[in-house]
Formats: structure tokens, sequence, C-alpha cells
């Protein structure tokens, strides 16, 4: 039997011809994920800790607790935060498999919705994130 060589398996004529992979990366982008009540600083943190760009809007609220009231910051988007990533399949599974993750707002893997750069403001956030929600 012959041995096996890159050039017998394209000259063989009995072979499907193999799927050429794009070298392309995904571009980088702002993403919104949505997360399990009150875990945005959990997935916040260990996004940040593996490198990404990280995204969660606070404002400060005062309650009542006690009869006494207290200045408390809390997610200016209850359930979602924002990162920017360049988000390919992997990288989806990778986000995915954080705890806390629920998912990426968009309709598939592969059609994520997308935040442009220059509307990362609370405006457009909001707006993205109703939007999709």
């Amino acid at each position: 039997m012959a041995a096996w060589t890159p050039a017998a398996v394209e000259s063989s004529s009995c072979c499907t011809p193999l799927i050429e992979l794009s070298a392309e990366a995904a571009p980088v982008a702002w993403h919104a994920l949505w997360t399990r009540s009150h875990c945005e600083q959990l997935v916040y943190d260990q996004l940040f800790r593996q490198g990404h760009r990280t995204f969660l809007p606070m404002v400060n609220r005062w309650l009542l607790r006690r009869g006494e009231r207290q200045l408390v910051r809390e997610p200016m988007f209850p359930g979602y935060l924002f990162a920017r990533l360049a988000m390919d399949k992997h990288a989806y599974l990778d986000v995915i498999r954080i705890r806390g993750v629920v998912r990426v707002l968009g309709d598939r893997w592969d059609r994520l919705a997308t935040i442009p750069d220059e509307d990362t403001t609370r405006k457009a956030a909001a707006k993205a994130v109703f939007k999709h929600a």
C-alpha cells in the first residue's frame, strides 16, 4: 500500500475535495450579553480576567432598607453587559460557558447583534439591549 501524502490525496478521484477554511479572523465588535439575574458583575469579572474589554454601566440609586436610606450602585441595564470580542464559533462557545451567561444577543452564533463602537453610550446601549431582548 502506498504511503499517504497530501499530493496523493489531492490527485485521488475518490476523495471529496477538502473544504478550505478562511484564514480571516472574526471582526472585533461590541456584543450585548444576557446574564442570569444579579450575575452581571460575576460575568464582568470573569471576562475581565480573561483579558476582554467589557462595559458594565452602573448607576447610583437610593433605597430604603430597615428604615434607612442607602445609596446603592446597580447595573443600568439589569441582566445585561457589553463585551468587545472577536466572535467566531470557538469564542462564542467560550463566552456561553462563562458562569452566569444566558446568551449573546442575536439570531445565531454567526448572526450576533453588534453595537457600533461610537454607539457605546447609554442611549445606544439601551436601544441595542431592548431591540433584541
